[in-house]
């Protein structure tokens, strides 16, 4: 399991990321996709949380996330509007404390208002144009096993235990200025950077943490909170090619 770091910590890591950018981007996004905001909550006795991290003026989200404790469970992380990413989140059941949760936007400068249109469905959202740079769920009723990319076939997919429909959502780069690269595993290769990210795995628990990694802009991280040691896991990421 992952150390995890004091919140404020952690706060302090991913405000700092909203400064870096990256040399070679298509001509109208002069820098790169970058974690520009973290929203944290921190002591609060609210059952459910909804919390939602926005994009400064002139940038468009591509993907976002969520870090939870163990005492929370994930019922939404979603694209909430062109520039914002919400995640909700419920105490378990007997939990008597005040676990922390937050969201994260991933965000690429926009100049020209040329990203993220957002498409929703029933368990698949495809792009009917353009590429896909992210995903994720809401309306969630179960556990979900599955938020991740197709980006060949500009879909996002979503499942769950049992078999519940959910909403899926992708976030579609319509300009056509952006090539997006699809791995599995935790890293982009480097010089590119992360935009959005997902998981599968065949246990029975969604992940505590899906989102960019705060401390490397090339990479997506997921952690699993493994009640199920025999599930297999997998990490999806989409990387901006510059």
């Amino acid at each position: 399991m992952r150390l995890r770091m004091p919140i404020p910590t952690r706060m302090a890591i991913a405000l700092s990321m909203g400064s870096l950018a990256l040399v070679g981007l298509p001509a109208h996004a002069a820098s790169a996709a970058v974690l520009v905001k973290t929203v944290t909550v921190t002591g609060s006795s609210d059952d459910v949380l909804t919390l939602t991290a926005t994009c400064p003026a002139g940038y468009a989200v591509t993907g976002g996330g969520y870090e939870v404790d163990s005492d929370r469970v994930v019922d939404a992380s979603y694209p909430s509007s062109k520039s914002s990413w919400t995640v909700t989140a419920d105490k378990t059941a007997g939990e008597s404390g005040h676990p922390d949760a937050e969201a994260y936007a991933r965000c690429q400068v926009d100049p020209d208002g040329l990203l993220s249109t957002i498409v929703t469905g029933a368990s698949q959202a495809t792009c009917p144009t353009g590429t896909l740079t992210g995903g994720g769920w809401s309306n969630n009723t179960d556990v979900v096993q599955r938020s991740f990319p197709d980006a060949a076939n500009k879909t996002w997919t979503v499942s769950s235990v049992h078999s519940t429909t959910e909403t899926a959502y992708g976030v579609c780069e319509t300009g056509g200025t952006l090539t997006v690269h699809q791995v599995t595993g935790d890293d982009c290769p480097s010089p590119q950077v992360v935009l959005g990210g997902g998981f599968t795995t065949t246990g029975k628990d969604t992940p505590n943490i899906s989102r960019p990694d705060p401390e490397n802009e090339e990479a997506w991280q997921n952690n699993f909170e493994a009640r199920d040691h025999n599930a297999v896991t997998q990490t999806y990421a989409d990387c901006l090619i510059a």
